[in-house]
């Protein structure tokens, strides 16, 4: 079976990482029988990298790439790995997980002249400020799609306040993601939803669900 890359961007601090880590736990549940990739392009920051956590998700069945140095949790270098272009060339089921800013989508160019068909989604929280308004997240859109010249294909509502989310909080996300929908014709593809939230306020959701159980990025934070 081959699977179309989804390459997941959005501004720094809106739960990209933590989406793109469950999201690959997700799909290793869906497609047992297939290997899932979740590529670690983050060479701009220093917090919230998949690498962290290669070893509880291969653990899970999950294969963490993106750099060419042992994926090293202290490093930051544009030392993309080459195994994430033969996991774009072989159809793998493969998730993007890139830096929290416009200017992390570089990275694409170690491997977008393969790209045939691809997901690029970017993710919407409501209660951070560099996506907190409708204009600003339309700002992001076109600038990712002018630095990586891909399209982007769809929206992710992660709008969470952490350990103290309500489901108030999720559904102003949706209407935020809504809102830029309307504005940008780019369909709201995903909710990312911790599972007591999402018993809360499931009938009103509008999209397809992730649902998590716990943070894995951060663990101390549930506390």
């Amino acid at each position: 079976m081959d699977f179309k890359p989804v390459i997941v961007t959005g501004a720094y601090g809106c739960g990209k990482t933590e989406f793109c880590v469950n999201y690959a736990l997700e799909m290793r549940r869906r497609f047992p029988r297939s290997p899932v990739f979740l590529a670690d392009m983050d060479v701009l920051n220093p917090y919230f990298r998949s690498r962290e956590k290669a070893d509880f998700l291969a653990g899970h069945g999950v294969t963490v790439i993106g750099n060419n140095i042992n994926n090293a949790a202290n490093q930051d270098l544009p030392a993309i790995s080459g195994q994430v272009q033969r996991a774009v060339i072989a159809g793998h089921n493969l998730i993007v997980d890139l830096a929290g800013s416009v200017h992390g989508l570089k990275t694409l160019t170690f491997f977008k002249d393969n790209l045939s068909d691809y997901e690029m989604w970017v993710t919407v929280n409501a209660f951070r400020e560099e996506s907190g308004e409708a204009e600003k997240v339309l700002a992001f859109i076109r600038e990712a799609q002018a630095m990586s010249g891909l399209r982007v294909t769809g929206l992710v509502n992660t709008s969470h306040m952490l350990r103290q989310t309500k489901g108030w909080h999720v559904l102003k996300g949706q209407e935020l993601a809504r809102e830029v929908s309307e504005k940008s014709g780019i369909p709201l593809v995903m909710t990312f939803v911790i599972r007591n939230v999402y018993e809360e306020i499931k009938d009103k959701l509008k999209s397809h669900i992730v649902v998590f159980d716990k943070l894995i990025m951060r663990e101390e934070w549930q506390s």
